[in-house]
């Protein structure tokens, strides 16, 4: 679908509006371009320093699919790359699979194997390998982080009940190794990790914020299912427990604070975002109710640093499961996230069970970073938003 449509609501407009906000803001969609997924961007991952304008890598289901979508300076899109992931031995995806990238150029899917092990497809972009480990529990979180020979990706994989007895992270690089890391003495579950290069932070089940110095971390780590247990500092308790998985996103280099969103399941309505001064190790201020959020990005769009917030199993209007996105300013010197909506995303008149927003990316895109989102056998980058001027090169 080559031709841009205007596809936003501001908070508060009718679609009577319509028109008056057709100039301003601006959206591509893209479906499967191949026309053989029958789930078709499950998730989205930012693809910088590729050699194009704007990639994306795109991860998909039914059957388990990796590919990218390329973007002119114009907007115009090519799929330049599509992979069966059952050629690394992930025929089917489970229901939250870790899809991450490093934002430049290096990408990675973890997820079960038809063999049960947990497997992490790896790599450029363009050319991926595969590593396995050693646990059969789900994905937890991964990250990538800064290693001596290349890029090196964190797994935490603890089950829902951890023990000492079993690796609960991996980290994974040349080679792989496994890991038996604890908080205060118990084994740690984490919903999200996250590192600087130097450190590497676990948001916990539990709401806590824990540190690991990656070298140490890497120290402690060997090829043994039963390594030395290795503990962590527990620098923050955020009160906002994330039992359904969760995002983390560091601000500034060093990092100055994390930024912690605790995801929803469909159902339920404990979604939280909470902000560590990681400079004093405080929660900054109060948490940040948002009910349903189950995904986000955190970019600087158009100068102005953002948290972008999905919610796919919104009902708009009298539809359900439609979706909506939330932009939520953020001020990187107070660290705090506006509580206020800075602009509501949707799309207009859509049928049920588009899950708008079940995948987000702050994405390279003409020198500036924009805003994409999956939903269901659909991507939409927005070229352009109330938050920054079109991107596109005319």
């Amino acid at each position: 679908m080559k031709a841009l449509v205007a596809l936003v609501l501001a908070a508060g407009c009718s679609w009577t509006q319509f028109s008056d906000l057709s100039n301003s803001t601006w959206v591509h969609g893209q479906p499967a371009p191949d026309g053989d997924q029958s789930d078709y961007a499950v998730g989205i991952v930012n693809v910088a320093g590729a050699g194009s304008p704007g990639e994306l890598a795109v991860l998909s289901g039914a059957p388990a699919n990796y590919s990218t979508l390329s973007f002119d300076a114009t907007g115009s899109t090519n799929e330049t790359l599509t992979e069966a992931l059952g050629e690394f031995s992930i025929s089917t995806l489970s229901t939250h699979p870790s899809f991450i990238g490093d934002d430049a150029g290096n990408v990675a899917i973890i997820d079960k194997g038809v063999d049960g092990p947990l497997v992490v497809v790896h790599g450029t972009a363009g050319q991926l390998v595969d590593s396995q480990l050693s646990s059969t529990d789900p994905v937890d979180a991964a990250t990538f982080a800064d290693g001596s020979d290349g890029p090196t990706i964190v797994v935490t994989s603890a089950g829902m009940t951890p023990t000492t007895s079993k690796p609960n992270a991996f980290i994974v690089g040349a080679s792989v190794t496994n890991c038996a890391l604890a908080e205060d003495g118990n084994p740690m579950a984490a919903a999200a990790i996250a590192s600087d290069g130097t450190t590497v932070w676990a948001y916990t089940r539990t709401g806590d914020l824990v540190s690991y110095t990656l070298t140490a971390l890497t120290n402690n780590c060997m090829d043994s299912q039963a390594p030395p247990i290795f503990s962590g500092t527990t620098i923050a308790k955020t009160g906002a427990a994330a039992a359904n998985g969760g995002y983390l996103s560091l601000i500034g280099s060093p990092a100055k604070f994390a930024i912690a969103v605790a995801y929803d399941s469909p159902s339920s309505t404990t979604g939280m975002v909470s902000v560590v001064d990681l400079s004093n190790n405080t929660v900054v201020g109060s948490p940040l109710a948002t009910a349903g959020a189950q995904s986000a990005t955190f970019g600087t769009f158009g100068g102005m640093p953002a948290l972008a917030l999905g919610f796919p199993s919104r009902t708009v209007g009298t539809t359900t499961d439609v979706g909506q996105v939330e932009l939520h300013l953020v001020d990187t010197t107070a660290g705090t996230v506006a509580g206020d909506v800075a602009e509501l995303l949707d799309i207009p008149q859509a049928d049920s069970n588009l899950v708008f927003g079940r995948g987000l990316a702050a994405m390279t895109y003409n020198g500036a970073t924009i805003l994409a989102v999956a939903a269901s056998n659909e991507v939409y980058a927005y070229y352009e938003t109330m938050l920054y001027s079109d991107t596109r090169q005319q």
